[in-house]
């Protein structure tokens, strides 16, 4: 089962920045009545993930929410993402609110979360960004969680969170054995053995093996552990590839792979084929990233011919034309002519998607989401009976978005010149001139083009 994101009358909901924690879980939980909780819950966290991932989260949350800002000001945007995160921690915490902390599903990712802001934030001075405030104010509700705090945060609204300043302190060794038992070292003993507390200088330690050596000792592993380690991993990136992974397990592979590069001549070049990263990117998209990064940056020749043949198979939902934008607009591991064909490839892929919605109403997917051909998630929308006319115009609508959404990164970072794309602007702007994102584009880049850059439109956009 694919996650799509949560849809934007769920997120609207989940912006409200005076209403009760506790009340807005209710709500919450009232709405999804009558559907599969458990999907909905996996599309809150994997929305939350996202957003919490990409470069620009306040105008990723405006795009999933339609794309119109329903404030003027730019305040109110960082206040709709806040609102959002600590209402979405919140409603994780609801759920499982029965069963002690210890067995919440979250507890992996909240604890990770409370660490690596310790280590990479400042100490909430002028100087730190507004996207680093939003995540400490975020810590401070989880940390709250995880001190025991979260019948008493339902009746605080977030601007009552807020306005109080509010924080706790939280020993994280005492998750250590819940993490243990709930697998999050699979990849013991040779991760890193220490992490700190985000609150105390107490020192957090996995759980003691037989193969474990103090820090203070440590040695190179040997052929026989890599071989190991490698099997695991390789175990690890196949099953990934059909079913969400702990994003503590994800980051443990890449923080590992990265100290010990040699691993990665020998994962087998048909591990990121087209036959896998599709579904990876799809399931576990931080995991395919890092995974696409390093064999750009270290593989083998062998290695980066499969993963850049592969990569025009990426799904075209946010994932996927996010990690695509990163390849050619930051990494830049790619040849210009390799850019411009994967960019083109990716573009005209998607374009014949959104036709494809456009031109069916009667054929449903197989599944809520599922898998085509071509690479495309296929999302249905909750609540609307597959193959209407409004469901298909709404999800052809989304996918309009998200490309043009795609296309503004790449001109924004001079990746390619408007003239480049001018034909796939055009189609876009022609065909969906009732999506503003698509007419707006195409009145900027299209609409004036005269004889004068004729020819530069014919070579560019070839």
């Amino acid at each position: 089962m694919a996650l799509n994101m949560l849809t934007p009358d769920l997120l609207d909901l989940l912006i409200r920045f005076n209403a009760p924690f506790g009340q807005t879980a209710d709500d919450f939980h009232h709405c999804i009545l009558g559907e599969d909780e458990f999907t909905r819950i996996r599309e809150l966290f994997f929305t939350v993930e996202v957003l919490a991932g990409c470069e620009d989260p306040m105008e990723c949350l405006k795009q999933l929410r339609g794309g119109q800002r329903k404030h003027g000001l730019g305040a109110m945007d960082a206040q709709d993402l806040l609102a959002f995160m600590l209402n979405s921690e919140f409603i994780l915490y609801a759920v499982h609110r029965d069963f002690d902390i210890a067995m919440n599903p979250n507890l992996a990712n909240w604890v990770r979360m409370c660490q690596s802001t310790a280590e990479t934030q400042g100490n909430g001075d002028a100087s730190s960004t507004l996207l680093q405030r939003i995540q400490r104010i975020r810590v401070a509700l989880v940390k709250g969680i995880l001190g025991g705090q979260g019948e008493a945060l339902g009746s605080l609204t977030p601007l009552n969170f807020v306005q109080k300043g509010m924080d706790f302190n939280i020993d994280l060794a005492r998750f250590r054995e819940a993490l243990w038992k709930q697998g999050v070292y699979e990849l013991e003993p040779l991760f890193s053995a220490n992490t700190h507390s985000s609150t105390s200088s107490t020192t957090y330690n996995r759980p003691p093996t037989p193969n474990s050596h103090p820090p203070s000792s440590p040695h190179p592993p040997s052929s026989k552990d890599t071989t190991s380690m490698s099997q695991k991993i390789t175990a690890a990136i196949i099953h990934g590839a059909s079913v969400p992974l702990p994003p503590s397990l994800s980051n443990q592979i890449i923080s590992f792979i990265s100290s010990q590069r040699s691993l990665i001549t020998l994962l087998s070049p048909d591990l990121l084929s087209t036959a896998t990263i599709p579904g990876l990117v799809d399931y576990n998209p931080q995991l395919a990233q890092g995974l696409i990064f390093l064999i750009l940056t270290n593989g083998t020749t062998t290695q980066r011919t499969e993963v850049i043949s592969a990569l025009p198979h990426v799904p075209i939902t946010i994932s996927g034309l996010e990690l695509i934008n990163d390849i050619v607009t930051k990494q830049r591991s790619l040849s210009a002519d390799q850019a411009r064909i994967l960019i083109h490839t990716i573009l005209e892929k998607g374009i014949r998607h959104v036709e494809s919605l456009g031109a069916s109403s009667t054929t449903p997917s197989s599944s809520p989401s599922a898998l085509s051909a071509s690479g495309v998630v296929d999302h249905t929308i909750p609540g609307t009976r597959i193959g209407s006319v409004a469901a298909q115009r709404e999800e052809q609508t989304r996918h309009v978005k998200l490309l043009c959404l795609f296309i503004q990164s790449l001109l924004r970072s001079d990746t390619v010149e408007p003239l480049q794309l001018y034909y796939q602007i055009q189609d876009l702007g022609v065909q969906f001139m009732y999506v503003q994102e698509a007419r707006e584009l195409w009145i900027k880049h299209c609409a004036n083009v005269g004889s004068e850059g004729e020819a530069a439109r014919r070579h560019g956009g070839q």
